[in-house]
């Protein structure tokens, strides 16, 4: 035993290198899936699920929204425009989310102004909790006009 009092090296071995694990992660979602405004999930009626989620998105003049999964499971949501506010449209996961797969899903936002060249955005979902994501700032609430 050497004089430290951890064991000798034996002869004709060389240390592996640590091997740190790669993470990928989709461009532009990371470091924003957790800085999205959000709330939770109701868990009302006999379907709901506490790895269920919700997109809410916030789009004035939107003619149509779509919400495509970009992982290998090909998640589907299912989406509405709220009939109390036609700038919001709910979106929420036909099936519960399954745990530590990235759940990213590309947003297409069809606007006229645009010339009908969809408007998209990036984002993950969280179980349990409803994602807020805006293609245009909301209107003040206090009654003053920017």
């Amino acid at each position: 035993m050497p004089a430290g009092g951890g064991f000798a090296p034996q002869a004709g071995l060389i240390p592996a290198p640590a091997i740190r694990p790669t993470i990928l992660h989709y461009p532009g979602t990371r470091g924003t899936a957790f800085e999205r405004p959000t709330r939770m999930m109701p868990a009302d009626g006999p379907e709901g699920h506490p790895r269920d989620a919700g997109l809410d998105i916030y789009a004035p003049g939107a003619t149509d929204i779509r919400v495509v999964a970009l992982n290998r499971q090909r998640d589907e949501m299912v989406g509405y425009r709220d009939p109390a506010n036609d700038d919001i449209w709910e979106f929420v996961t036909k099936r519960p989310l399954i745990p530590g797969i990235q759940h990213v899903y590309q947003v297409y936002a069809i606007f006229p102004e645009t010339g009908n060249v969809p408007q998209t955005r990036r984002v993950r979902l969280i179980m349990g909790r409803i994602v807020e994501l805006s293609y245009k700032p909301y209107p003040p609430t206090d009654g003053t006009h920017r």
